[in-house]
């Protein structure tokens, strides 16, 4: 049976109503997405999904991005940096979070921060799928997640 996809976020700003989220429904809808290979709002990448809820490319934010990521177990993101600050919260899975290279052990409920150009990688570390709920502010780094911005990467301003 086919699920109605619930994270189709339309609010236009400013003066929009404020949105609300129900993690147990994301991280239903984010393992669905990841079975399937796919989902509406998202771009799969190396076998693990990224789903941008909240962007002022589509007019849903005006300053942040707030999203999700879905990785597999075993997997692991590709290093990266970003000109944004981002704080993530685990919903499930462990894994260990390089940033410049020093290792930071994660479980559900851990929050992270990180700076601006950090560079910094998630690396799975046990047999359930790893979701995380992010935010980066300012918006922008997300652009590679859009296909609406044909997934262009993030220029540093530093």
């Amino acid at each position: 049976m086919e699920r109605e996809l619930t994270m189709d976020v339309k609010i236009p700003i400013p003066g929009a109503p404020p949105i609300i989220f129900n993690l147990e429904e994301m991280k239903i809808e984010m393992l669905e997405a990841l079975e399937r290979g796919s989902h509406p709002n998202g771009r799969l990448l190396n076998g693990r999904i990224v789903v941008v809820l909240a962007t002022p490319d589509n007019g849903t934010s005006r300053d942040i991005a707030i999203g999700l990521s879905a990785i597999p177990a075993g997997l692991s993101t590709e290093e990266h940096s970003h000109p944004a600050e981002e704080i993530a919260t685990v919903l499930s899975g462990n894994a260990i979070i390089y940033m410049d290279d020093v290792p930071y052990d994660v479980k559900p409920g851990s929050v992270i921060y990180t700076p601006s150009m950090v560079r910094h990688r998630t690396q799975v570390t046990d047999d359930e799928i790893y979701l995380s709920w992010w935010m980066y502010a300012p918006a922008g780094s997300e652009s590679r997640w859009l296909p609406s911005r044909g997934f262009e990467e993030p220029i540093a301003t530093r």
